[in-house]
């Protein structure tokens, strides 16, 4: 007996068939999130022509990460990207109190009128 020959579709890409094409793991931008910082950022990963994927930070395309798998090179630029993020965040470890002391500090200079240089500073306070 013979029956009719199944119609062959192509092979959709998961970007093709999913809802929000973002979230595809094929899809070459991909939005970012630090959770230090609370800065967003996309990804762009590409396949190159010898195989290997490149992937680049859309915003700074100068940061860029090569590898094997498109997950190890947007791992890769995201680990670079993240670290120079971390390095321009300014760190205050001094606390409230300090705070308060440097406020009362400038508000005490502005009623004077006179101008505290920082070495001054450091010296009455054994900076």
């Amino acid at each position: 007996m013979l029956y009719p020959e199944p119609i062959r579709r192509a092979a959709r890409t998961q970007r093709e068939t999913a809802t929000f094409p973002v979230i595809a793991s094929d899809y070459p931008v991909k939005p970012w999130v630090d959770p230090v910082s609370k800065q967003s950022f996309q990804t762009a990963t590409v396949l190159q022509d010898d195989g290997r994927f490149v992937s680049i930070i859309v915003s700074d395309p100068h940061t860029r990460f090569s590898a094997k798998t498109r997950k190890q090179a947007e791992e890769g630029v995201i680990r670079i990207h993240l670290s120079s993020l971390r390095r321009r965040i300014p760190f205050d470890d001094e606390g409230e109190e300090q705070d308060e002391e440097d406020m009362r500090v400038i508000r005490e200079a502005e009623r004077k009128g006179e101008f505290i240089s920082w070495k001054d500073i450091r010296q009455k306070y054994g900076l």
